[in-house]
């Protein structure tokens, strides 16, 4: 039998389309399992789901399923009656599959999440896969509950009968290294039994933007040693991290060399080689670089704020011409600039033209 409170009257006024669904289970004619669920998820106020549900189990046809529940579960959400809904689940014994729960933990908060993992084996019999263990792992994680973390790693992990996996690790140390936790993050990397590119780019990140470009590159020479084929992703992190650090042409080399690897640059290996031309003021050589090696033709346009700064620097050193270059390739790639942009290049165009009046007056003289 249900639970009593969900089969007592319910004073929530309904909406125009629920109130004609819930007429819809006065009928007498049989309601197959595809009708029922259609039923529900046309449901437009998640308040509605009791009174359909009080109803709809008191029919001869009724017939309790996890597809069901996963349709109700889709409309209520992180509602309060989700706890009701599972104790109405438990005393009609109707088994539950992990994927429901990860479902369910997807719309929980944190504490709320754990308190569900730790339900399944004993309430639901339902053991859980990995994929949900790390669910609940990475949203403690991003709440920064590491007395949590470690209460279900070291307790309800092997309660649960889960191993962590790669995974698990990798979200441990995303969430380490955003507490800026640096030796905490790098002990992990000693305990993993098998860390991949993902592991390592996440390390990396970390050290280049805490200016420790060395240390990051150490981890590649590791990733060597373990036989861990770097990818485009970590490259990337590399580039932008010596770039960071005024080390342009140590950015390009990598760039060139990337191939070697066997990784194909692509559009962010490019734009963060430009960003470091265009940090270290080295504008003709970013017009350059735009010119021959960026476009939309090749599939690395450069960004909008990147077009804007080599225009602007290039003005600034007065290259009008160059400029011009530029803006045009710039409008080419579908840009639309700023009046900012436009006003920079009048601003440059007239002093050139002041500067070449000035030249011709000389020399009439």
């Amino acid at each position: 039998m249900p639970p009593h409170h969900l089969l007592k009257p319910h004073h929530h006024p309904l909406s125009t389309t629920d109130h004609r669904l819930l007429r819809r289970l006065d009928h007498h004619d049989w309601l197959s399992p595809t009708e029922t669920l259609t039923l529900f998820s046309n449901i437009t106020d998640p308040k509605s789901i009791h009174p359909f549900l009080s109803k709809l189990s008191l029919r001869h046809d009724y017939r309790p399923s996890e597809p069901l529940y996963t349709a109700i579960l889709s409309r209520l959400r992180d509602h309060p009656s989700i706890d009701s809904l599972l104790l109405r689940t438990r005393r009609e014994r109707l088994p539950l599959s992990d994927p429901f729960f990860h479902k369910l933990i997807k719309t929980q908060s944190p504490d709320r999440a754990l308190h569900t993992l730790s339900r399944m084996p004993s309430d639901f019999h339902c053991f859980p896969s990995v994929k949900t263990f790390n669910l609940v792992l990475a949203a403690l994680v991003s709440a920064r509950r590491f007395d949590s973390v470690r209460a279900l790693l070291c307790a309800l992990a092997p309660r649960l009968g889960v191993t962590p996996d790669t995974c698990s690790f990798n979200i441990l140390i995303k969430g380490l290294c955003a507490s800026d936790r640096r030796d905490d993050a790098l002990a992990l990397l000693d305990e993993m039994p098998k860390p991949n590119r993902v592991t390592y780019a996440t390390l990396m990140h970390f050290l280049c933007a805490r200016g420790e470009v060395g240390e990051a590159f150490a981890l590649l020479e590791r990733m060597g040693r373990e036989r861990c084929e770097p990818d485009t992703v970590v490259f990337n992190v590399l580039i932008s991290g010596v770039c960071k650090r005024g080390r342009v042409d140590e950015a390009m080399g990598m760039l060139r060399g990337m191939m070697r690897w066997g990784c194909r640059p692509n559009s962010d290996s490019y734009q963060a080689v430009l960003c470091g031309l265009i940090g270290a003021r080295r504008f003709g050589e970013a017009k350059v670089f735009v010119v021959e090696e960026m476009g939309c033709e090749r599939g690395r346009r450069p960004s909008f704020k990147a077009y804007e700064a080599v225009v602007a620097g290039l003005c600034g050193e007065g290259r009008v011409g160059d400029a011009e270059v530029v803006l045009r390739r710039m409008v080419r790639d579908g840009f639309v600039p700023r009046w900012g942009t436009w006003k920079v290049m009048i601003k440059c165009l007239c002093l050139d033209m002041k500067s070449c009046s000035s030249e011709l007056y000389n020399v009439s003289e």
